[in-house]
């Protein structure tokens, strides 16, 4: 390629000064007499013809000044050929005139400060010792400032910095040139808008924010710019989830923005400044983001009851990923500093009174669906509930939803204990038996009644029959199974010293799916026939309940439901009811009713 620059001063460098060339050599013994305006008309071997070796590839410095005066205190970037604005030797214009800037004491928020002073949003990178050309001054001083700068990040401006002689500062080669960063010129969207995009519904997705004109993922997303987001788009809650997994996509298109930095009280994105990628705030980039964030936004729609927990997604019901009513959403609680004595208070609230309950981290019950306002949860054991404990409460804290916490709570009854729930009365139900302070059940294989007489016993039933049941016919609760081939003889003073196979905690969740539990019915006894009664002497005369177009027909009693209760007979003008009934009456006297079957 062959440049045609309108420069003052050229130097010519061999040897491969700036780095030895890949391609083909196309000229060689060029000799020009300088009045030729392009190269390709000076003298040299025929097109293609050479004796070149690498080590003498050929190199240009090119020069050049401005002679026209300038504002005190202003910079500009300088380049002896064409190129784009935001970069070249960087000049500084004193005593009315340009002098290039010296290299020495250089940092690089000298280079940000000049580029912002040129309204660039930062600086990329420099160049040093000619990259770019020279620039002679016409103060005299060989071309460079014999003063240099020295700025930090605290500056704002030039005039802020250390300014001072240094004396290695004396010849045109202490020049340093910068690259800006350059100025987006897309147009695609209005800068400060934001967007959700390729979300599973409208309160979801990643976030885009328009900067420079162009839509541009955050490579990170705090709370407060989550509730800012959430709440420009029209979302009414402060409560916000935050995805660092790329759940839904990725944007990858290169962008100077990083992230937003919102304060906690903001409502709106336009009350956040948008942070540009960079070192320390000093070289800027244009790069992807590592991991594209995206959020969730809720809406307070009065789910539940402001202030209640639950325990959530767990196998059994002492245990799951514990949740908190708050705004009206069910959210959950972050995990930092949750412990076991966070754990108790919770779960004494629940109604679960014992003491030593299981502590999970990192979303073990599944990821939330909710929010997770509550974060650092720290209990001192005398707490009613979490709500008295100390915690640091959404949006001055944020949470993945990776890392929420769970936790199995104990019921604190002793090993060995039973009881019996879900029948009618006291003395039947299904079993329930207490191991490592929680309450499960009993599988229904191998139940029989010398199991069922033990229970009993223990129970204090130790008169009547001793009935088992299977097929969890008291009904099945979502608890572990403790037990299973429970084998009596009979004589055992509790289940415990029974001969069987206990199992552990997780494998008794696994044989909940599909077990059936045992039962059984203590003081169980045959039902009866009731005793007659000697008819009353009312009966003796005639009566007027039903006439004789009624006599010896039936009715079922009219305050009982449609097609059972209690059987009337019309006997003597008055509806009688039966004292005793065998399956043939029954079956004449539904028949009678219209009904095919009975029981």
């Amino acid at each position: 390629m062959i440049l045609m620059m309108n420069i003052g001063v050229a130097t010519y460098c061999c040897s491969r000064y700036f780095g030895q060339g890949y391609g083909p050599y196309v000229y060689d013994d060029v000799a020009c007499s300088s009045a030729e305006t392009s190269l390709i008309s000076c003298n040299s071997r025929a097109l293609g013809s050479t004796n070149c070796a690498g080590s003498n590839d050929a190199g240009i410095g090119c020069s050049g000044t401005i002679t026209s005066s300038c504002t005190n205190g202003a910079v500009k970037l300088w380049r002896p050929s064409d190129g784009p604005e935001y970069f070249g030797l960087a000049l500084y214009c004193k005593n009315s005139r340009w002098t290039g800037v010296c290299d020495d004491s250089f940092t690089c928020h000298t280079a940000r400060l000049i580029c912002e002073q040129l309204g660039y949003p930062g600086a990329l990178y420099y160049r040093g010792e000619g990259y770019w050309g020279y620039f002679y001054s016409t103060l005299g001083n060989n071309g460079v400032d014999h003063y240099a700068w020295s700025c930090s990040a605290s500056h704002t401006s030039l005039s802020q910095c250390s300014y001072y002689y240094h004396s290695s500062c004396n010849a045109y080669h202490d020049q340093f040139g910068i690259m800006c960063t350059p100025k987006d010129q897309k147009s695609e969207c209005t800068t400060g808008t934001v967007r959700l995009v390729n979300g599973t519904s409208s309160n979801n997705g990643r976030v885009e924010y328009c900067f420079d004109g162009g839509w541009a993922s955050l490579c990170g997303l705090s709370a407060p710019a989550s509730t800012a987001v959430c709440r420009t788009l029209g979302f009414n809650t402060s409560f916000a989830s935050i995805y660092n997994d790329e759940r839904y996509g990725r944007n990858n298109n290169p962008s100077s923005l990083s992230y937003l930095s919102c304060p906690t009280s903001a409502t709106h994105v336009n009350q956040c400044t948008a942070i540009r990628k960079g070192n320390g705030g000093c070289w800027r980039s244009v790069s992807r983001c590592g991991k594209e964030y995206s959020v969730q936004c809720y809406n307070n729609i009065g789910e539940c009851t402001e202030g209640s927990f639950r325990l959530v997604n767990g196998t059994i019901e002492q245990e799951g990923r514990v949740e908190i009513c708050t705004n009206g959403l069910w959210g959950a609680i972050c995990h930092g500093s949750w412990n076991s004595i966070d754990a108790f208070v919770l779960c004494r609230s629940l109604g679960y009174g014992g003491s030593g309950p299981t502590t999970y981290w990192t979303s073990t019950f599944g990821l939330a669906t909710g929010p997770a306002p509550w974060k650092n949860v720290l209990c001192y054991g005398w707490e009613n509930t979490l709500f008295d404990c100390q915690k640091t409460i959404y949006p001055y804290d944020s949470c993945p939803v990776q890392n929420t916490v769970g936790v199995a709570c104990k019921d604190g009854c002793a090993n060995g204990q039973v009881r019996l729930v879900g029948g009618n009365f006291e003395n039947e139900g299904t079993i329930q038996v207490c191991y490592s302070g929680r309450w499960g059940q009993v599988s229904d294989q191998g139940w029989d009644a010398n199991g069922a007489r033990v229970v009993c016993n223990q129970l204090g039933y130790t008169g009547g029959n001793a009935v088992p049941t299977t097929g969890s016919s008291y009904g099945k609760s979502n608890l572990t199974i403790h037990l299973k081939f429970v084998a009596c003889s009979g004589n055992e003073i509790n289940i415990d010293l029974c001969s069987k196979t206990k199992l552990s905690l997780n494998n008794g969740k696994k044989e909940l799916v599909t077990a059936q539990v045992a039962g059984v019915d203590c003081i169980y006894d045959a039902p009866t026939d009731p005793p007659c009664i000697a008819t009353p002497p009312l009966y003796n005369t005639q009566g007027s309940q039903c006439g004789a177009a009624q006599n010896r027909t039936v009715r079922m009693n009219p305050d009982d439901p449609p097609g059972n209760g209690r059987v009337q007979y019309c006997y003597n003008g008055y509806w009688s009811p039966f004292c005793n009934m065998d399956p043939i009456t029954a079956s004449i006297a539904c028949n009678d009713l219209g009904y095919t079957s009975y029981s």
